[in-house]
């Protein structure tokens, strides 16, 4: 949306009309969260706390991805209502921060996630591609911009799986069905421009 000529993203709730063919307004959740061109983030779960966790971008401004006081490049964590829960580690919504452009995350257990983030397009010279998944708990700096690919810094978590041409990935999931037993457990990956199911 538009708020005094400056582009934000915003999370709303809406509600849907009983004949399931219209939905009206009914809440702004979680509002002024930077917006550009790309590197939006956009996905929202509810956890398994039952808390409202946003994946969202950079803004093609990768230093926001580093300050734990802007709501870029980071995944939020809410109540439904969008306040910030008591026990949020930097006392905001900021969950887990160092993030370029998340898509998709899931829980192992409690609240250690699996997520995936998208690697550099050359805004950074010398960086591109290495969209990778990380395994991180809340308070985690994942790293942007800062390392990428296989890089290492103290304090930073390095992913567990990158790959040297883009992907990028989009959604991901851990897969708890029984259809197909031998991926019950397995992180599910859909992959944007290769189109393909990552496991």
């Amino acid at each position: 949306t538009d708020v005094d000529g400056v582009a934000v993203n915003r999370v709303e709730r809406w509600r849907l009309a009983e004949d399931e063919a219209s939905a009206s307004p009914e809440a702004v959740v979680v509002d002024g969260i930077p917006a550009a061109k790309f590197h939006n983030g956009g996905r929202i779960r509810i956890g398994p706390d039952g808390k409202l966790y946003i994946g969202t971008g950079d803004a093609r401004v990768p230093e926001l991805s580093q300050d734990v006081s802007s709501p870029a490049g980071k995944i939020l964590r809410a109540e439904l209502d969008g306040a910030v829960p008591s026990d949020n580690p930097f006392g905001n919504l900021t969950w887990m921060y160092g993030l370029r452009n998340t898509q998709g995350f899931d829980w192992l257990s409690g609240d250690t996630m699996v997520v995936s983030d998208h690697g550099p397009s050359g805004e950074i010279s010398g960086r591109s591609d290495h969209d990778e998944i990380s395994v991180a708990g809340p308070g985690a700096n994942l790293g942007w911009p800062d390392i990428y690919a296989c890089e290492a810094r103290d304090g930073q978590i390095s992913p567990s799986l990158t790959w040297s041409h883009a992907v990028p990935p989009g959604g991901l999931a851990i897969y708890r069905g029984d259809a197909i037993t031998e991926w019950t457990g397995s992180v599910l990956v859909g992959s944007l421009g290769a189109e393909h199911l990552h496991r």
